[in-house]
C-alpha cells in the first residue's frame, strides 16, 4: 500500500506492505538499495497516527466518487460499477470520441488532466474536490454538447 493519495503523502514515495516474514525479508533486500528516508519515515508513522485526516479523506473521496460517477452517468457516460478507488472508469464510446482524444479535449477545455492513454474506451478520472470535480464536468458537458452539433 502507498501513502500516496488518503495519507497525502505522494511526494515521499512512502508504501508500506502487510507479508508473510519471507517476503518481508525480500522486500528488505530492495530497501537496502534504494532506503527509506529518516524525513518520510516519520511522515508515514504521524499519518498512521491521524486517523481524523484519513478519515476526513475517505469520506471526501467517497463523496467525489459518487458525485462524479452520477455525473457522467446523467451526461451518458457509463462509469464502471462499484468503483472502490480514488477514481473512476468512464466509458467515453457514446461521445464517438476515442479515451485520448477525450482527455485530450477536457485538457484544452478545463486544463484538468484525465487518463486517456491505457485505453481507446476508457477514461480514468481521479477524484477531487467538489469544486475541481464541477469544473471537469462543466467541460464534459461543453465538450458533449459541441459534440452532438
Amino acid at each position: 500500500r502507498t501513502f500516496s493519495k488518503a495519507f497525502g503523502l505522494a511526494n515521499l514515495r512512502l508504501g508500506y506492505a502487510v507479508a508473510p516474514e519471507a517476503s518481508a525479508r525480500c522486500l528488505g533486500l530492495a530497501n537496502a538499495k534504494w532506503p527509506t528516508g529518516a524525513v518520510a519515515q516519520a511522515a508515514g508513522i504521524a499519518a498512521l497516527q491521524d486517523k481524523k485526516h484519513l478519515k476526513r479523506t475517505l469520506d471526501v473521496v467517497a463523496a467525489g466518487r459518487r458525485q462524479l460517477a452520477a455525473a457522467f452517468e446523467a451526461q451518458g457516460l457509463p462509469v464502471v460499477p462499484k468503483p472502490e478507488g480514488n477514481y473512476v472508469m468512464v466509458d467515453v464510446t457514446p461521445a464517438d470520441l476515442s479515451a485520448e482524444a477525450f482527455a485530450d479535449r477536457i485538457f484544452k477545455q478545463s486544463g484538468v488532466v484525465i487518463r486517456g492513454d491505457f485505453s481507446d474506451r476508457y477514461v480514468r478520472v481521479s477524484i477531487g474536490t467538489a469544486a475541481q470535480n464541477a469544473r471537469l464536468m462543466t467541460a464534459v458537458g461543453a465538450i458533449l454538447t459541441a459534440a452532438r452539433r
